[in-house]
């Protein structure tokens, strides 16, 4: 192994367990027994809103990321291949 095979393993490693931070940072889409109470303390005008733009920031983040992800482990192949 090179110096920059193990730095995109690194950067690798670095991107997963970021990826499962946001990943698990997300709210859920499904509301369960709480949609047939009435629901919960954020249908407020702020609370909606806020963490709409929250959700969206970490949707947009996880995409990214997964797509830095597919880069760095494509790259990550190819060199292994074409050194070896």
């Amino acid at each position: 192994m090179n110096a920059f095979e193990i730095t995109l393993g690194v950067i690798l490693l670095i991107l997963s367990v970021l990826l499962i931070f946001v990943v698990t940072m997300q709210e859920s889409k499904n509301r369960g027994m709480n949609a047939l109470t009435g629901g919960d303390s954020s249908d407020s005008y702020f609370g909606r809103n806020r963490a709409r733009t929250l959700d969206a920031m970490l949707a947009r983040l996880t995409k990214g990321m997964g797509i830095i992800f597919f880069i760095v482990v494509t790259a990550l192949y190819a060199i292994t291949i074409f050194m070896n």
